[in-house]
């Protein structure tokens, strides 16, 4: 059976996650191997949950979070992907309160900001088809005026 490599060492002989974080303290530049060993599986796991692009976002977010924050990470813990996970996790959460809230917000305007966006703003044209009366005459001349065009064009036949 093959020897099982403890979860806070990755590379099987590496340190332990706490000790690169406890050394990051003095070296910056050593919390690298931290986002080096974890941000791959981090990044999936968010992606599955907010999608690619967004999930850039957050697990960049969660990195610097937990970098700012090394200070506070408990030694005894070898392994930071709980630590990282939890970041990642409450960013989300907080993602979707943002979102829930904005569109709580946008329904009570009653307003469409697509519609809004629009260069000219909103038209009843967009929002209704055009009268008969409207159309080009080949148009108007078929049977059952539809819309579509069926005649043949003018100069035509």
């Amino acid at each position: 059976m093959p020897e099982t490599v403890p979860r806070g060492s990755a590379l099987g002989g590496a340190e332990s996650d706490a000790v690169v974080v406890q050394r990051s303290l003095a070296d910056p530049a050593v919390f690298g191997e931290i986002f080096r060993r974890h941000a791959p599986a981090l990044h999936r796991y968010v992606a599955r949950r907010l999608g690619t692009a967004d999930a850039d976002d957050i697990v960049a977010e969660a990195f610097h979070i937990a970098f700012r924050e090394r200070h506070r990470y408990d030694a005894d813990r070898p392994d930071s992907r709980p630590w990282l996970w939890r970041i990642a996790t409450n960013l989300v959460r907080r993602r979707h309160r943002s979102e829930t809230r904005a569109y709580r917000a946008l329904a009570r305007t009653g307003t469409d900001p697509v519609m809004e966006a629009s260069p000219n703003g909103p038209s009843s044209a967009w929002t209704r088809p055009p009268s008969p009366a409207t159309w080009p005459r080949p148009w108007r001349a078929c049977p059952g005026a539809t819309g579509t065009r069926c005649c043949s064009s003018p100069g035509e036949g």
